[in-house]
């Protein structure tokens, strides 16, 4: 009965090492999968007070690391007496100028910019859409 142990537990020991070789392989396949982080966060700014909803893509066309990298897409709505925007922005406005990433500022990584930035202002002036901010991730070196 010994011997027979033995060689079961042997089994089951090849079979669990089977396991978690392939939970291994497949987190590493999961890695390069998409993963969007959501996001919210409110603050103040030259547009007045706003809510800000968003998630931050990473995957392997948009590559992240713990402090940069991704995809940021977010509408803000303005909290401001009367529901409007305070300034800064234009109502119908394209925006492809100066800005810091909301999800970074979040995990407590302030003035991440991105490399290029879309913001559509919406005509009524309540809120604006960042349609596209990529985040580049730097070489190291």
């Amino acid at each position: 009965m010994h011997g027979k142990t033995s060689a079961n537990a042997a089994k089951l020991a090849s079979a669990t090492l089977a396991a978690c070789l392939i939970s291994a392989l497949g987190a590493g396949a999961a890695s390069a999968a998409t993963t969007r982080t959501p996001f919210t966060t409110e603050y103040t700014s030259a547009y007045g007070k706003v809510q800000c909803v968003g998630t931050l893509t990473v995957d392997k066309k948009y590559p992240a690391n713990a402090t940069e990298g991704g995809l940021e897409r977010e509408k803000c709505t303005s909290q401001e007496p009367g529901g409007k925007l305070a300034g800064y922005f234009s109502a119908g406005e394209e925006y492809t100028g100066y800005w810091e990433s909301d999800y970074y500022a979040t995990i407590g990584e302030f003035g991440v910019q991105p490399s290029s930035v879309e913001i559509k202002v919406a005509k009524s002036f309540k809120s604006f859409k960042v349609i596209s901010a990529v985040y580049p991730v730097k070489e190291a070196g």
